[in-house]
């Protein structure tokens, strides 16, 4: 029977001398709602945080859960939003679900803009 083979020293040494993998930030709602400002509503220059779409976010155990309105509902982007927003949170390190409920109440009005999302739409020439 033959003995393991045995790396020289110098690997061994080499091996342990490698730095630790970088830890993964902390999953945070914070996180979550920074990469939600980076999503837009598609008919305008505005992320669906200004718009005032989203209603309630939830971090627990890799699963971001969201509620979100829309501004009607018959809003053709409803879909194209939702993957949107899907997609970005899935590329936040810790995240492996994403479930989102819609709600329609309160109703959307154009109360819940940000700030930001005014100075937005008065840039379009929308009035609010």
């Amino acid at each position: 029977m033959r003995a393991p083979e045995q790396r020289p020293a110098t690997e061994q040494r080499a091996a342990l001398e490698q730095p630790p993998a970088p830890a993964q930030p902390a999953l945070t709602l914070e996180r979550v709602l920074s990469a939600l400002a980076e999503v837009t509503d598609p008919e305008w220059p505005v992320s669906i945080v200004d718009m005032g779409l989203v209603y309630g976010v939830a971090v627990e155990a890799g699963t971001v859960t969201l509620t979100l309105t829309f501004t009607a509902t018959a809003c053709p982007c409803m879909e194209m939003i939702q993957d949107d927003i899907r997609e970005r949170l899935l590329r936040i390190p810790g995240v492996r679900d994403v479930a989102i409920a819609v709600s329609w109440d309160p109703p959307w009005t154009k109360d819940r803009l940000s700030e930001r999302g005014r100075q937005a739409l008065r840039r379009c020439g929308v009035s609010v």
